[in-house]
């Protein structure tokens, strides 16, 4: 983990080729969950929730320019009455042949947000710099 202004930033990296899904997680001990779409968004035909817990908006996204998923899916459902999961995360499928890519081992960030004003929780990273 790694602080880049005020954002926390998540690296993960798998060694070796056999890694097949990252899962954001879930979140317990919440106060009154609810789970908001984000319209403008689509993954998975679901799309990515932000999550408010009492006055706390909540969001876990993968960062889609620093990732080597070959995919990614939503899962956000409450669980119970102060639980949730949130967005799911990525998937690292195999190649066409079976194998999986020597070169590509499961490598994906991640950056958490939380926040009273709901803007703060949605994806406003820029596209990164051409070479």
């Amino acid at each position: 983990m790694r602080a880049r202004g005020k954002s926390l930033i998540a690296d993960w990296h798998s060694n070796g080729q056999k890694a097949t899904a990252l899962r954001l997680g879930r979140a317990e001990g919440l106060t009154a969950p609810k789970l908001i779409r984000v319209p403008y968004m689509n993954i998975d035909g679901e799309g990515p929730s932000v999550l408010l817990s009492g006055d706390t908006f909540v969001s876990t996204l993968l960062d889609w320019y620093n990732t080597e998923c070959s995919s990614f899916y939503a899962r956000s459902v409450l669980e119970g009455e102060s639980a949730a999961a949130i967005n799911g995360g990525g998937s690292y499928w195999p190649l066409t042949d079976g194998t999986r890519n020597p070169w590509a081992s499961a490598s994906s960030s991640m950056s958490p947000r939380g926040s009273r004003r709901s803007s703060r929780t949605s994806p406003t990273r820029p596209p990164p710099r051409p070479p």
